[in-house]
């Protein structure tokens, strides 16, 4: 590997550190507003039931909710290569040729949601423009919740591009594994992995692991 590419390389890698982080803080806010958003929708049921009162517009921002994080989960999905993929074509092919698909998919992926980004952003500074609301009676500003929405699919973009990246120079330089552990399809043996891993951090939580009272 010659000292640009090498550069270039570990660049891409510091960059892709720092969204793995801003991603995964995005997950834990997400996981918040979804607690919220069904404590929330719990109460509500229960108001409406006891009270007969609705507590109004619970509906609408869990709207909001689940479009951002959705939106955000994406990302953590594609760090984490959790995307559903049919690999019938996949599994037949060699190391290289595995790696030359996972790169045109990855680059479908990213043209497909750059044209989603753009109709977003193109939606977003139109409704700024305009103080568009809602036809609610919370009358929510839609510029708010789109815009966390394009933010959210902003980074997504911008992951699978430093992704893209950095898969191009693996397979320039022959580097199969890396291509494998940034874009390729997930094994049986990360799976497993995984599993082991929750099933452990499930043990180490007081209340959570098997009862050995008795």
């Amino acid at each position: 590997m010659n000292p640009a590419t090498r550069y270039l390389s570990r660049g891409l890698d510091r960059a892709l550190a720092v969204l793995r982080r801003i991603s995964s803080a995005g997950v834990w806010v997400g996981g918040g507003l979804l607690t919220v958003l069904a404590l929330a929708t719990g109460a509500e049921v229960l108001s409406r039931r006891l009270l007969s009162h609705s507590l109004g517009g619970i509906d609408e921002l869990g709207g909001y909710t689940l479009a951002v994080v959705g939106a955000v989960a994406m990302t953590e999905a594609l760090l984490n290569r959790a995307h559903i993929r049919i690999g019938v074509l996949h599994g037949r092919l060699g190391r290289r040729g595995q790696s030359v698909l996972d790169l045109v998919s990855l680059g479908a992926l990213m043209a497909f949601f750059g044209i989603v980004l753009w109709f977003g952003w193109a939606l977003l500074a139109r409704n700024y423009g305009l103080g568009t609301r809602s036809m609610t009676p919370l009358a929510t500003p839609l510029w708010i919740p789109q815009a966390l929405w394009v933010l959210a699919f902003a980074v997504f973009w911008l992951v699978a591009v430093a992704l893209l990246l950095r898969s191009c120079i693996g397979v320039a330089e022959g580097d199969w594994e890396t291509v494998n552990e940034l874009i390729g399809l997930r094994e049986t043996e990360d799976e497993v992995a995984d599993g082991r891993a929750i099933a452990e951090h499930a043990a180490s939580v007081p209340g959570t692991g098997p009862d050995r009272s008795r």
